[in-house]
């Protein structure tokens, strides 16, 4: 018996929610109600609205969402470790690149330069076989080491002109060399 009523209230639980509606209502003071139930006499029904909840999903519903995110996830994962793999092969051509550019640039010939003079200038940093120029990257400063001690007042006239020709007036130098193998246009900077 006690198993027979057991079983009545779980059949009447699990039976499904009925039907519900919500009510909006003003009364004749025109204050505002939302119920459960219909408005009462001497109000006025603004609307009415169904308050079901939605049925909770089956079990082959949730067993399909779950099967959906599954694969979504298997997607991405291999939507990043392709991007990674494609990021790492990317890395490693620069690397090589920049490999035999620098092999390349070990075989340049090199050349010391106080830069005091234009042909010195162009000699140093624009070498024929470079043939075109995008840019020119202006590093050059010297001052006689002996100079450097001491007070700024005390340099010579000598020592300051030359400091000048070969740290800023060298710019002005190989920007006029550089600019005859910068046909379309290129940066200067110093």
């Amino acid at each position: 018996m006690r198993r027979l009523a057991f079983a009545l209230c779980c059949l009447v639980l699990a039976a499904p929610a009925a039907a519900e509606s919500l009510y909006k209502c003003t009364d004749a003071k025109g204050a505002i109600s939302i119920q459960s139930e219909p408005c009462p006499a001497g109000s006025t029904q603004v609307w009415k609205r169904d308050a079901t909840p939605e049925p909770a999903p089956s079990v082959e519903e949730l067993a399909a969402r779950a099967a959906l995110a599954e694969a979504e996830a298997r997607r991405a994962a291999e939507e990043a470790r392709l991007a990674e793999a494609a990021r790492l092969a990317e890395e490693q051509r620069l690397e090589a690149e920049a490999r035999v550019r620098a092999e390349e640039a070990a075989g340049s010939p090199r050349r010391k330069s106080e830069c005091t003079q234009a042909h010195e200038f162009s000699e140093a940093a624009l070498e024929k076989e470079w043939g075109v120029l995008d840019f020119v990257v202006h590093a050059i400063a010297h001052s006689d080491k002996n100079e450097l001690k001491g007070r700024f007042a005390d340099t010579t006239r000598e020592n300051f002109v030359r400091t000048m020709v070969i740290s800023a007036f060298s710019f002005a130098e190989g920007a006029k060399r550089a600019a005859e193998l910068m046909p379309n246009g290129g940066s200067m900077i110093t």
